[in-house]
């Protein structure tokens, strides 16, 4: 039987971390979002975080962070860092410590992203319960993209690897993580529509007779996104779209886009087409 003792936050110091333990490697950042201030304990603690592995080099798809201590003053947590399957965790599963890590972590404003140094369970099966945290050789980071696009509409990347020499055991290349969510928490300002022109040539732009005095949706309606089902010879397709950003503006199905933005425009208020960018799922199923 093994646990985690959660020590009062006066008590536990967090030494393993500090924000210069993660300089060391930037060759996957590319559009950060600058961030004044986060609150890392709100959004990691008691959150179970799952992330997309971007290559299998760890021989699991999924990685998750699951923060369950922190400072708030020292904007610190402490983390367990599970390798596994599946793209959820369910709290009934069992801990497996052959592929969990335990770490610190930091918030570090200078560079706008959370920096853990994660260490393995080492002699975990000794009958005499001598196991113990130790070789603290791998490190993660995670942060916000500032922009998106088609291509990169999550809303969190980061980063892991081994701070061992190649050839050393338990050394293992970088590798690339991301969400798979495209939920409206989004700490980047942008959104880059990268396909216009193709959309423009599919689908010219036509006149519309618009009649005075008629309203007319707008792009930030809540019925943009819509439920559709499509049947091609033997194969009956449902789906869903869900836009992701309406205009310059996250899409918030459930909190709408503020007081100052309303559902509805008068016709003679129409400026022109708004750019939506949707996030498309279709399950097909044969008849």
């Amino acid at each position: 039987m093994m646990g985690f003792p959660h020590a009062a936050h006066s008590k536990y110091i967090y030494s393993l971390v500090s924000d210069e333990e993660c300089n060391g490697l930037n060759g996957y950042r590319n559009s950060v979002a600058s961030i004044e201030s986060v609150d890392v304990c709100s959004k990691f603690k008691y959150n179970f975080k799952i992330y997309e592995l971007e290559n299998q080099g760890s021989g699991y798809p999924f990685l998750s962070l699951y923060g369950f201590q922190c400072s708030y003053e020292e904007k610190k947590l402490r983390f367990l860092v599970e390798f596994q399957d599946a793209s959820y965790s369910p709290w009934y599963q069992s801990f497996n410590p052959n592929k969990t890590l335990i770490g610190d972590g930091t918030w570090n404003g200078a560079r706008n992203e959370l920096c853990i140094v994660a260490c393995h369970i080492l002699n975990q099966s000794d009958p005499l319960g001598s196991a113990h945290v130790g070789d603290c050789s791998v490190r993660l980071t995670v942060w916000f993209p500032d922009v998106r696009s088609i291509k990169n509409t999550h809303t969190t990347e980061g980063q892991i690897w081994s701070t061992k020499k190649a050839g050393d055991y338990g050394y293992f290349e970088p590798i690339k993580f991301q969400s798979f969510d495209h939920s409206w928490e989004n700490y980047g300002t942008k959104y880059e529509f990268t396909k216009l022109e193709k959309v423009r040539h599919v689908c010219p732009r036509s006149d519309v007779a618009i009649e005075e005095g008629v309203a007319y949706p707008s792009g930030y309606n809540g019925d943009m996104n819509f439920d559709m089902s499509v049947k091609y010879g033997n194969v009956d397709s449902t789906g869903s779209a869900i836009p992701i950003f309406v205009g310059d503006q996250v899409y918030n199905l459930y909190e709408g886009f503020g007081s100052n933005s309303s559902p509805w425009q008068e016709a003679i208020n129409h400026a022109g087409p708004t750019n939506i960018s949707y996030e498309i799922r279709s399950d097909e199923h044969q008849l």
